[in-house]
């Protein structure tokens, strides 16, 4: 059996019926007595109660006990600041796993917005100002099926109906509405 420090503050040890503890690596604990009830929390948490909570050295601690035989208990105390320890060291590792995550996801968002919303639309700001410089038949990719592909797809069509119209009035101010032949304007402007 191997008895005495366990981890850190936490001690294994084997106390008597009596209280009297039997076995510890300290020897200046051996032969020393559990208050009665200590001893009494020990011997009920034996008989598979769960824990007892009591003192060890001053401090509070959670103590376990197993019946090795009918005289002889082994006990484990474990002290409670480092169960607190162990808690505040959890809480850090996940605190840093949540904002790891959180900051993944504030970066893969930043990524889809721009992908799928902010390029698409400065493409179509781009192209509503050549249009404005009367640059009529602009390129612009119209690839998605979302509601951004259907805007750059009618952004186009109205480039190309502006276009044929422009193309339209320009044939009928240079040319004979009855036989489609060149007129004076046309004739002038040639000239």
């Amino acid at each position: 059996i191997v008895v005495g420090q366990r981890e850190r503050g936490g001690q294994i040890f084997a106390v008597d019926n009596q209280g009297v503890i039997r076995i510890h690596t300290d020897p200046k604990r051996l032969g020393a007595r559990l208050t009665p009830e200590l001893l009494a929390g020990v011997q009920k948490v034996s008989d598979g109660d769960g824990e007892y909570i009591g003192l060890l050295d001053g401090e509070v601690a959670h103590y376990h006990a197993a019946k090795v035989n009918d005289d002889l208990w082994l006990v484990s105390a474990y002290l409670e600041r480092e169960f607190s320890l162990g808690s505040k060291r959890l809480a850090q590792i996940i605190a840093v796993i949540t904002l790891t995550a959180v900051l993944v996801m504030i970066a893969f968002s930043y990524w889809f917005m721009n992908v799928m919303f902010i390029r698409p639309v400065q493409k179509l700001r781009t192209a509503t100002r050549q249009v404005s410089e009367g640059n009529l038949r602009v390129s612009l990719e119209a690839g998605s099926d979302d509601e951004i592909g259907d805007l750059a797809r009618a952004f186009l069509d109205m480039g190309e109906s502006l276009h044929a119209s422009q193309e339209q009035i320009r044939f009928h101010a240079f040319h004979d509405n009855l036989t489609g032949l060149p007129n004076r304007f046309m004739f002038r402007e040639n000239l």
